[in-house]
């Protein structure tokens, strides 16, 4: 798998100097600087936005040797070749992404390199243990380097998370008598489960020992050191 560079450089002008029926175009070279191309967002937002894509090698070459003023001005110099009679000094802002240098990304997209296999889009979703889940584009096996399959992805994991907590809130039981507290959980369960005590911790001793499993239900007894309170159910994996 890899992470693939796509930045942009998206500015404001003060009125729109582009067609209005265009929404993506590309200012066609010969020879690098390869332009990358441009779209309008006026549709979406209202606003004389022009926002100029550059990928790959490029992109990354940019990002470690350029300025955010200088991208904009490499930037301005795509939309005059494309639009002679233009007027770029109308410019009122702009701004730079810089997807392949973010430390918390390292990327813009994922990508199945040569050799790659569906397989590892799950690899990466697969949660640890009960307590870890993992979503993203590159997580989705089938939208990987999209919005919507990071959209998707985060639904995904979130049903798994509200359907564990579920589980979670059903299958532990608890029942006092007396000093004794008897704590039962399902037996399908991977978590372990022990009473801790806010006061007299140093009288606690050992928590408990299961007295009974029968193959669907699990039972540990535990002793409570006086006094009896403040209690809390700790749960781990």
């Amino acid at each position: 798998m890899g992470m693939g560079t796509l930045d942009k450089v998206t500015m404001r002008f003060n009125r729109r100097f582009w067609p209005t029926a265009t929404n993506w175009f590309l200012n066609l070279k010969s020879s690098a600087p390869w332009a990358g191309s441009f779209t309008s967002a006026e549709w979406q937002t209202g606003a004389n936005l022009l926002t100029w894509w550059h990928q790959g090698p490029e992109a990354r070459t940019r990002e470690t040797t350029m300025t955010d003023p200088q991208l904009r001005d490499a930037a301005l110099a795509e939309v005059a070749a494309a639009f002679p009679s233009a007027n770029t000094s109308t410019l009122q802002a702009y701004h730079v992404t810089r997807w392949h240098t973010d430390p918390f990304s390292r990327g813009a997209y994922s990508f199945p390199k040569a050799g790659a296999a569906v397989s590892d889009f799950k690899a990466l979703a697969t949660r640890e243990g009960a307590r870890l889940y993992f979503a993203g584009e590159a997580t989705h096996n089938q939208y990987w380097g999209t919005v919507h399959g990071a959209y998707l992805s985060g639904q995904r994991e979130a049903a798994s998370i509200l359907t564990a907590a579920r589980k979670d809130s059903t299958r532990l039981r608890i029942r006092k008598n007396g000093t004794s507290t008897l704590l039962e959980w399902d037996s399908e369960t991977s978590h372990t489960y022990q009473l801790q005590s806010s006061t007299n911790l140093s009288t606690w001793g050992n928590e408990g020992s299961v007295i009974n499993g029968n193959g669907t239900t699990n039972q540990l007894v535990v002793t409570l050191p006086p006094p009896k309170k403040f209690w809390r159910l700790a749960v781990g994996p």
